[in-house]
């Protein structure tokens, strides 16, 4: 039976988020006259948005979504790609959203616990929504992404929970997220990157 390979393939790759002044040149066109002058442009939705950059786009084959790491843990998403660099959402930003699942520790180890969707608030913490009122969740318990993506089995970390609150009438918990703290000076990151295989696409397979 012949194998074929997979349609997507999953790596990590290096990047650099842009400081606020290279970021800023980027934005005015400051560092593409060479480009600009040969047709080449930036996509204006990247250059002129005022999220935080990186330094790749379509050239390092991302997409929107891709896990933004630092170490294990993930600490945001891209949100639009253009030609050479990317916005990114952190996991605090309000409109973050992703899969997650709670993780317990118990004397015997750890043991998964209830999937949900961690939420960017805007502020420091994030929410863990869709918890089941019926569901454990205890103060301590650490979250985790809750999908497998295919570079490690291993899940990647969210952060730790810090409030888990259930009203009598609650049909869900209340959960807040504190995620890892980011250094003052976030610069080099890492992207787990989901391209598709191109050995696939050229066999016509």
């Amino acid at each position: 039976m012949r194998k074929l390979p997979r349609l997507t393939s999953v790596s990590l790759i290096d990047a650099t988020v842009l400081g606020d002044a290279v970021a800023e040149r980027w934005r005015q066109g400051k560092l593409l006259d060479r480009g600009e002058a040969s047709g080449v442009r930036e996509s204006e939705l990247v250059v002129k948005s005022d999220r935080a950059l990186v330094d790749l786009g379509r050239d390092g084959e991302l997409s929107p979504e891709d896990s933004l790491l630092l170490g294990r843990s993930v600490i945001g998403k891209i949100e639009r790609v253009g030609r050479w660099s990317s916005t990114f959402l952190l996991l605090t930003d309000s409109g973050y959203r992703g899969r997650a699942q709670l993780i317990h520790q118990t004397d015997s180890g750890f043991v998964f616990g209830a999937k949900g969707i961690v939420e960017g608030q805007g502020t420091a913490l994030c929410r863990l929504k869709g918890i089941a009122s019926t569901e454990s969740v205890t103060v301590g318990d650490a979250v985790y992404t809750a999908t497998r993506d295919g570079f490690s089995s291993v899940p990647l970390y969210y952060g730790q929970v810090v409030e888990a609150t259930l009203g009598p009438n609650d049909s869900e918990w209340k959960v807040m997220v504190e995620p890892v703290p980011l250094p003052g000076d976030l610069t080099d990151v890492q992207i787990l990157r989901t391209a598709v295989n191109q050995d696939r696409l050229s066999a016509g397979l």
